[in-house]
């Protein structure tokens, strides 16, 4: 595909105004035009072959429809992670494997890997295996590779993976001896229960055990401590309270 197709037809009866021409690929309308000379530019979203013809409309109630054109369109690039797939986790000291291939109808000349915006690895064949290597940086991790046809034509894919800090287990802790208010819960929970005058850490948890939050809490004069969660999503959630002598945890419920 690539560049478009130009579509541009010559009226030969100039005594009946034309004011519209459609054209059509396999009978199926791909565009009009209402403006002479008429022409249209196609951009096909699938290879193959197609029989283009169009369809002239002028003022006397007239149409006017062209012999059919056969073209044939190339398809761009086709590519396939076959050793990840997109929304995967993974963590900060885990090695990555990356197998990438490419397909193309009239052949891939060249294949480039990258991770993020930099270039890491590419080939003259239509495959690439690649190790990335730990540690990586916390957060998003987007890999995306780029084959490239005998004519020159582009085809990309990118796949987003997760990459966490290495907490792969929830605290092993006591039973709650401390309420989390309210539960469900939408923006802040409030903390009460907690041994007077102590200060505590507070660590929110994904069922997996990952880390999202931290905060230290004051237990003083039984008024609850309240923590912010406005950042954090629709879910089921632990929270570990703890310091030198305490320490226990709870389940609690996001709602947005």
């Amino acid at each position: 595909m690539g560049a478009g197709i130009s579509c541009q037809v010559t009226l030969n009866d100039p005594e009946k105004a034309v004011y519209k021409v459609a054209y059509y690929a396999n009978d199926q309308l791909i565009g009009e035009s209402a403006i002479s000379p008429y022409s249209f530019i196609w951009e096909p979203e699938t290879g193959g072959n197609y029989d283009i013809h169009a369809v002239a409309y002028d003022l006397g109630d007239s149409t006017h429809t062209t012999s059919k054109r056969s073209v044939s369109v190339n398809s761009l690039p086709e590519i396939s992670f076959t050793s990840l797939q997109g929304g995967q986790v993974f963590d900060v000291n885990d090695t990555i494997q990356v197998a990438v291939s490419a397909s193309d109808d009239i052949g891939v000349t060249s294949l480039e890997l990258l991770i993020g915006n930099s270039s890491v690895d590419s080939s003259s064949s239509s495959s690439i295996s690649y190790t990335i290597d730990p540690p990586h940086s916390v957060g998003k991790m987007t890999i995306k590779a780029i084959a490239t046809d005998s004519e020159a034509q582009k085809g990309e894919k990118a796949i987003v993976l997760t990459i966490n800090d290495g907490g792969t287990s929830v605290p092993n802790l006591a039973a709650a001896s401390f309420t989390v208010y309210p539960n469900p819960a939408r923006n802040v929970i409030s903390i009460s229960g907690l041994p007077e005058g102590n200060r505590y850490g507070a660590t929110i948890f994904s069922l997996n055990g990952t880390t999202l939050l931290t905060e230290t809490i004051n237990a003083i004069d039984n008024n609850p401590s309240n923590i912010d969660i406005l950042s954090l999503q629709t879910g089921l959630y632990l929270i570990e309270i703890k310091n030198e002598a305490y320490g226990a945890i709870n389940l609690f419920i996001i709602t947005k």
